[in-house]
């Protein structure tokens, strides 16, 4: 069961700046010990950076509502418990996919290399375990 979210706390999420959605979604992921991603059936949801592709993915499904239309349409939202998101990072790492970090409609994310979000994700999940 994911952790209540307003419409105040998603809507002041989304207004600050990068930096800030990354943490809020580091802790949140470490303190419900699970990340939201969009699955279609035949594969994860993704976004397109100058050429890169990145894993879409979020805190709390609150944060998708509104968004599953044009590319995600067909899309469903994913819960992942946490542990399963550091193997994937993993894999994302090997691929050369990176993670796209509460990704909007309108195109805008925080893009971050595999690495550095399995880092700070452990690091997180040390202090609330």
């Amino acid at each position: 069961m994911s952790y209540e979210l307003s419409d105040a706390e998603r809507d002041g999420v989304l207004a600050s700046d990068g930096d800030k959605q990354y943490w809020h979604f580091v802790k949140k992921a470490a303190d419900w010990g699970e990340v939201w991603v969009i699955n279609n059936g035949d594969h994860r949801g993704h976004v397109t950076d100058e050429g890169v592709r990145l894993l879409a993915v979020w805190p709390h499904p609150g944060f998708i509502d509104g968004q599953l239309d044009g590319a995600w349409e067909g899309f469903e939202p994913e819960k992942i418990e946490v542990h399963d998101f550091l193997d994937l990072l993993g894999e994302l790492e090997s691929s050369g996919m990176e993670v796209a970090v509460l990704p909007s409609a309108d195109g805008t994310h925080l893009r971050q290399p595999a690495p550095i979000v399995a880092g700070d994700l452990r690091e997180e999940l040390k202090r609330v375990e």
